[in-house]
């Protein structure tokens, strides 16, 4: 049962969230049926600030949700011009898509799997603009299979660690190289990534580089990720 509050014609969001879909369901709770007065929304936003980057991705998402869901399904629109639609609207000047990696440490949500899954389309779009062909597998604890100029395959497990601290997860890092022996069957894999926004512990360095030498894995951290994300932004 939603919450109805038509008596209040002022929203004010003061924290913001990564879904737009949270924050106008909040909206909504005012802008229903019943309501008879103008409803003002208001963002506190900051321009040159984690919180205005967020907003602009927030209204990419809402546009491209928005232009998806205009579309006539019955004039049989080919999916490559639905993909155009979704984004003929955002200024193709502003890089939206590469945040800095101060602000991927700060992606947090209630929902582990959104925070994982946001994280995961920032370091697709990476990939995708070092011009890489970005696959999704069939998740078995592979996340990406990148493709490179030479049509070598990459396998890559992406993980968030809010705050950038260490990523401590042990058994995630011994198990890899046995997750990528599973994809062997469908897959002509030539190496791997394990890429995270943290740092990983000194306690498991030596075990990381024997496994990285035995199995052709790159670790890649917050330093290394940090590097791409500078390059892709100019700094």
């Amino acid at each position: 049962m939603g919450l109805n509050l038509q008596e209040a014609n002022h929203v004010l969001h003061l924290s913001r969230w990564w879904n737009p879909a949270v924050e106008d369901q909040a909206t909504c709770r005012a802008y229903r049926t019943g309501q008879k007065k103008n409803v003002y929304v208001y963002y506190f936003v900051a321009e040159h600030t984690f919180e205005k980057n967020l907003h602009d991705r927030l209204e990419i998402k809402r546009t491209a949700r928005k232009n998806l869901f205009d579309l006539s399904y019955t004039q049989n629109i080919p999916e490559t011009d639905i993909l155009k639609e979704m984004t003929k609207k955002l200024d193709p000047e502003i890089n939206y898509e590469i945040p800095s990696l101060d602000e991927i440490d700060a992606i947090k949500s209630d929902n582990k799997s959104q925070q994982g899954k946001d994280f995961e389309a920032i370091i697709r779009n990476i990939f995708e603009k070092k011009g890489y062909i970005v696959k999704n597998p069939k998740d078995r604890g592979v996340d990406f299979i990148f493709r490179d100029k030479n049509d070598k395959q990459i396998a890559a497990q992406v993980k968030h660690v809010h705050g950038g601290k260490d990523y401590g997860d042990r058994n995630k890092l011994m198990s890899f190289p046995e997750v990528l022996k599973s994809y062997s069957r469908d897959y002509n894999i030539d190496r791997a990534m394990f890429i995270t926004n943290g740092t990983y512990k000194d306690c498991h360095q030596a075990e990381l580089k024997r496994m990285g030498e035995e199995h052709n894995i790159e670790w890649i951290d917050r330093s290394t990720l940090g590097k791409l994300i500078d390059e892709l932004r100019g700094l």
